[in-house]
């Protein structure tokens, strides 16, 4: 059985029927207030003990977690001594980012331990990464993470890496933003949206932001990789496209693929980075779509909702 929290969100929904087309018995968690302990799901709140003390006296238990649940909320400040350099964190929120983000996965990973769980797979982030010194990315470079929500999947990440080294196997993906046909927003739609209605994209970010992307199928197969790879110990891997990306080169890919359409850039200059996929490929036998497909695909989608 596998049980998949943020079964609710915009991956963990799709994510639930590619799980349950492969794999059969798939849980899946969805936030509340209050515990339900159904057949069919569960509902609970990561971050109370109470709750996680009642998923305990479950009779049966799963033989991998896919954890997805958190909260995305990121906030940032140009550099006021000089907007070309690293912005710098915005107050707001932080004790709901960390409750959401390292509360939660601190208590999943107790709830592991004590259930015998064998392998936990976790959504972490791209931007713990924070703005790198070199184009290239890979799993070793060094994370400077730039605001909170950045922190709080780091320290996740790290309770897990302990975990790992009694008797729990964890995967750690590291995901750029994430987009796909059906999201009404996101930089991906945004950029998409401008395309098809104004034939005009306008990039006005006023600090530099490392900016990486990859489309929710390319999500999903990832994590189905992972679970049948199954993990050994702790495994931290790079999952994206794998091709140079900022906001203006994504700008760029997009307007080449719409007729007569123009990009105006009028923000700080932008980091590229690239997020080495290679040890993905080579761990999980993944490997992704190339970018201008999916973004082809995006676009009509965009264009039918006119």
């Amino acid at each position: 059985m596998i049980l998949l929290t943020g079964g609710g969100g915009f991956v963990g929904r799709k994510l639930l029927e590619a799980l349950q087309g492969l794999y059969g018995e798939v849980l899946p968690v969805f936030r509340s207030d209050c515990y339900s302990n159904q057949k069919e799901y569960i509902q609970l709140d990561l971050t109370s003990i109470k709750h996680l003390e009642q998923l305990k006296q479950r009779k049966d238990h799963p033989d991998t977690v896919v954890h997805f649940a958190g909260l995305v909320d990121i906030h940032l400040l140009p550099n006021q001594t000089n907007p070309t350099l690293a912005p710098v964190p915005a107050n707001k929120d932080i004790a709901s980012l960390y409750m959401a983000n390292t509360i939660s996965t601190a208590n999943l990973l107790e709830y592991c331990l004590a259930a015998g769980v064998k392998h936990l797979i976790y959504a972490s982030s791209q931007t713990v990464y924070g703005l790198p010194k070199t184009q290239v990315i890979q799993e070793e470079t060094l994370c400077e993470p730039l605001e909170h929500y950045a922190v709080s999947k780091y320290c996740a990440e790290q309770l897990l890496k302990t975990g790992s080294k009694q008797d729990l196997a964890v995967t750690c993906l590291r995901f750029p933003g994430i987009y796909g046909e059906g999201r009404k927003s996101g930089m991906v739609y945004k950029l998409c949206e401008a395309a098809v209605k104004r034939k005009e994209i306008k990039v006005e970010f006023s600090m530099p932001l490392p900016l990486d992307v990859l489309h929710i199928e390319d999500v999903i197969e990832a994590v189905q990789k992972a679970v049948v790879h199954g993990g050994s110990g702790w495994t931290c891997l790079n999952i994206s496209t794998g091709e140079p990306c900022n906001i203006l080169l994504l700008a760029q890919r997009i307007a080449s693929l719409m007729k007569d359409c123009k990009v105006i850039d009028a923000s700080v200059e932008q980091p590229v980075i690239q997020l080495d996929n290679s040890r993905a490929k080579e761990v999980l036998g993944w490997s992704p779509w190339p970018m201008n497909k999916r973004l082809v695909n995006m676009l009509e989608s965009v264009e039918n909702e006119a």
